[in-house]
């Protein structure tokens, strides 16, 4: 018999889809709404208004939630030398907590050749920093993530560009961990790779021109929204839930501290997070075997009494 591992669960009982088997997820370390804007002039809602406001070329149109930023043919870039002390995206390994996190809800209108989406410098990457972009040519259509960590590490992933239909909101998420390398997501759930994710190293640029943040390019059109970026690299299921999750402030909430125990046992408590909503706080300390088809554990608890299921 096998230990599973315990688990928090988190169960809104007046919208049972909310129920949580993980930590719910944080608020990002910087966050663009694009609702924040005055003019021309985009200021994020989370994160260093110095390094991560900025001018736009483009305009704003309706988006996903709220408004959105258009960029027909257009590329917006800022900042970047300025910001490589302190801030993870310019400095990946050496800033992170272990690795970074991209995610953005995309409409794209028409694609280029080797363009931009998101980038911390001009693609293939030489400086530290991450890029999404999608290469296309007769034989190509696809979209590549690359990170290249401070000690010259590149991560790479690519995935089909197709999972990104024209004139449709799809959101994109890209999860770099400094020893697993690089995951995307497309609406949450993991993508099937054209190649499989790879590391490789090269040979970093001593020129810190290279780094600016850039959304876009001149020879495509896209539409973003939600632009989020974390320093850390969130699970699978904090992946999902930041498809739809908006943030409300700029803090990041305190971790709640819980007693285990072995006994099936329910709490009632409100929790800020929530807006006081009333939570069931439900958890197990189970035993089952394995399963010997994936070589993992595979767990299930079920509390039938309080209507409380949870997957280990």
């Amino acid at each position: 018999m096998t230990s599973c591992s315990l688990e928090l669960v988190a169960y809104d009982i007046t919208n049972p889809l909310m129920t949580s088997h993980t930590s719910i997820i944080t608020d990002p370390n910087v966050y663009w709404s694009m609702d924040k804007t005055l003019g021309n002039q985009i200021t994020p809602d989370i994160g260093n208004v110095a390094i991560f406001t900025f001018n736009t070329g483009g305009s704003f149109v309706n988006g996903y939630h709220g408004k959105a930023l258009r960029l027909y043919q257009t590329i917006d870039t800022f900042n970047g030398v300025g910001a490589v002390a302190d801030e993870c995206v310019f400095e990946p390994a050496k800033q992170c907590n272990g690795g970074l996190t991209v995610a953005t809800w995309l409409r794209p209108h028409a694609w280029g050749a080797d363009t931009i989406i998101i980038t911390t410098g001009k693609p293939p990457l030489l400086v530290p920093g991450f890029t999404i972009y999608p290469r296309t040519s007769i034989f190509q259509r696809e979209i590549i993530a690359d990170v290249i960590s401070s000690s010259g590490t590149r991560s790479t992933a690519t995935i089909d560009r197709d999972l990104i239909p024209l004139d449709t909101w799809t959101h994109l998420t890209m999860v770099w961990h400094e020893t697993s390398g690089i995951k995307m997501y497309i609406n949450g759930i993991e993508a099937t790779y054209i190649s499989s994710p790879a590391s490789s190293s090269v040979s970093l640029s001593a020129s810190p021109k290279e780094l600016k943040f850039t959304f876009g390019s001149s020879s495509q059109q896209l539409d973003f929204d939600e632009v989020k970026l974390w320093y850390n690299p969130l699970t699978p299921t904090q992946v999902m839930r930041a498809v739809t999750n908006v943030p409300t402030t700029t803090t990041t909430p305190s971790p709640t501290t819980t007693t285990t125990t072995t006994t099936p046992r329910t709490t009632t408590t409100r929790d800020p997070i929530f807006n006081g909503m009333k939570l069931i706080l439900s958890w197990f300390n189970y035993y089952t075997p394995c399963a010997p088809t994936f070589n993992v554990v595979s767990c299930y608890a079920h509390d039938m009494y309080e209507g409380v299921t949870a997957l280990l």
